[in-house]
């Protein structure tokens, strides 16, 4: 085997970048990424409120994603990335109604705050740009 690898760090994937409340980045951008995310989340975990910060950059499945992050989330805030993020708009009807539609990120991470009981997880899930880009937020 390669036992090098396995110290390799990957940024940002399923990444703790706040505590209290726990803000969790992952830069899940296609569905089977998303759909591992997914698993992780519910096996971690299972009982807790979860606010998603998402977008999705041009060209991803956001047909499949989005309602994929939808499932997982119990509040969604959508943003949209400076570089190559689609309109909150375009993806808003992959969502439940009920979301917001934030495209400024430093606006979106304050909703986040907000809305976020210190019980709660608030997942950041989008493309590198996006979780990049939120994560200094926080920094």
């Amino acid at each position: 085997g390669y036992p090098a690898i396995t110290s390799v760090h990957w940024p940002l994937r399923f990444e703790t970048i706040h505590i209290n409340p726990l803000v969790i980045a992952d830069i899940a951008h296609n569905p089977h990424g998303l759909a591992y995310v997914q698993e992780q989340i519910r096996t971690a975990f299972p009982d807790r409120r979860k606010i998603i910060i998402t977008g999705c950059a041009q060209g991803r499945p956001y047909q499949v994603m989005m309602p994929m992050i939808a499932e997982l989330g119990d509040v969604i805030i959508v943003t949209q990335s400076k570089r190559s993020g689609m309109p909150v708009a375009q993806l808003a009807p992959y969502l439940p109604p009920t979301s917001y539609l934030i495209p400024n990120i430093q606006q979106a991470v304050q909703q986040a705050m907000v809305l976020a009981q210190p019980s709660d997880i608030v997942l950041i899930l989008g493309g590198i740009y996006l979780t990049a880009e939120v994560a200094t937020c926080y920094n």
